[in-house]
Order: C-alpha cells, then structure tokens, then sequence
C-alpha cells in the first residue's frame, strides 16, 4: 500500500433540501419537486433517486418503494427542480395524492 499525504476537499457535501412547497396534481398526476440549488441533472433524472409511500387500494399498508419503471422523470429550471409524470395506476391502485406528499 502506497502512504498519501495531501489534502482532500469535498466540495458538495450537503444534501440538496426541497424549496417550497411540494405541487401535487390529481388531475395531472404530476408532482414538482423544488431544490434549494442546481443538481447533476443526470442524478437529478435518475427515477431509482425517488421513493414513495404507496399504498394499494383496500389495504391499511404503506410501503416505501422506489418509483414504479413508467414514472417519467424531468428536471426543470436548470436542474433545480423535477417533474414526476405518473401513472394512471400503480398495482392495480388510481394513483391519488391526498395530502400526503
């Protein structure tokens, strides 16, 4: 093993936090999502980034998952922001946002 003395900067430490409020649309099945800065908008179009509480209809169960594969994924205003486009159903369950988001 080779000894390395030097100095290590890591310049993006902190978590990107969400701006605002979060926008949810039944009708649309749309949800915005605002950063308080810019990210990689690869990292930031990445759906395995997203995770939701789901829970199917008929059941008292919430699970967390990732975002289901036709959940379309969009960055916004120059990487600060998203887009989820969703689905008309999830399992079998009408995708509906009660406040919850």
């Amino acid at each position: 093993m080779v000894e390395y003395n030097g100095t290590f900067v890591a310049s993006d430490s902190n978590a990107p936090a969400l701006k605002g409020v979060v926008d949810a649309n039944n009708t649309t099945r749309k949800v915005t999502l605002n950063f308080d800065r810019e990210l990689d908008l690869t990292t930031l179009g990445n759906s395995s980034n997203y995770f939701i509480d789901f829970q199917k209809a008929n059941s008292s169960t919430v699970e967390r998952r990732s975002l289901p594969a036709d959940v379309q994924v969009r960055a916004i205003d120059g990487g600060k922001g998203v887009v989820l486009q969703f689905p008309e159903f999830i399992d079998g369950t009408r995708v509906n946002f009660d406040g919850s988001v």
